[in-house]
């Protein structure tokens, strides 16, 4: 089958290692419907940007390093790429996760399909959280998750990982997100989906905790306090 070239996929990266190079040749690798990936910097000195320039890279796609123009992190970082993107759909991918990769496919496939937006799901339908990354991030994750799904009478399981991919021109995407914090963001915008009654669907992914190493920005009590900020936000409103 003929896939399309229509996705846009962002990465937002801070100071990563080799594994941002292996990340950008396996996308286009087994992502055949990647027409660009955008990386986004905070600054033109990133360690990151010697690993990206040692990517082999498709010759009918493009790579694209840019420096975030909203707020420092990852959720200016978003929205810096999203706002540059030409893509008619958008991929947001975590720089230090390779085992989804083998699963962007079929979630963009969804997309094709008539979902307006589509999750990575670690916690259902076989998907799996594997890795020694925070303890407490990985319970107030499934705390996290599983309030959104009881909440959603069990169609969401995995509301707080980053991999989402959504067609932009039927999804509302804040320009001013109700936090600046962590990975919310992408969390922000499936639940205003959900609110909008769009049609959403999940892809199991196994997941890996930095499998290549490198320090994560992660702290719990930032995680906890504008997760929850913005999940009841949307959902109580």
């Amino acid at each position: 089958m003929n896939l399309l070239k229509n996705t846009t996929v962002i990465i937002p990266a801070k100071n990563e290692n080799i594994g941002i190079k292996i990340c950008i040749e396996l996308i286009f690798m087994f992502v055949p419907q990647v027409k660009e990936i955008i990386i986004v910097l905070e600054s033109e000195i990133d360690s990151s940007i010697g690993f990206i320039k040692q990517a082999t890279i498709n010759k009918d796609a493009s790579v694209r390093t840019i420096i975030n123009q909203q707020s420092p992190g990852v959720t200016g970082s978003i929205l810096t790429g999203i706002n540059q993107s030409f893509g008619k759909y958008i991929l947001i991918y975590p720089a230090d996760e390779i085992n989804p990769i083998f699963n962007l496919s079929l979630m963009l496939s969804k997309l094709d399909e008539g979902y307006d937006l589509v999750s990575a799901t670690r916690y259902s339908k076989g998907g799996l959280r594997l890795g020694i990354g925070a303890v407490s991030g990985n319970i107030l994750s499934r705390l996290l998750s599983f309030l959104v799904y009881s909440v959603s009478k069990g169609k969401f399981s995995d509301i707080s990982t980053g991999i989402k991919a959504f067609n932009k021109e039927n999804v509302y995407i804040p320009a001013k997100p109700l936090s600046q914090h962590g990975w919310s963001f992408p969390m922000e915008i499936e639940l205003n989906a959900i609110k909008a009654k769009k049609r959403i669907t999940e892809v199991p992914i196994i997941s890996v905790d930095r499998p290549f190493g490198g320090k994560s920005s992660y702290i719990a009590r930032v995680w906890l306090i504008d997760y929850l900020k913005v999940s009841l936000k949307i959902l109580l409103s």
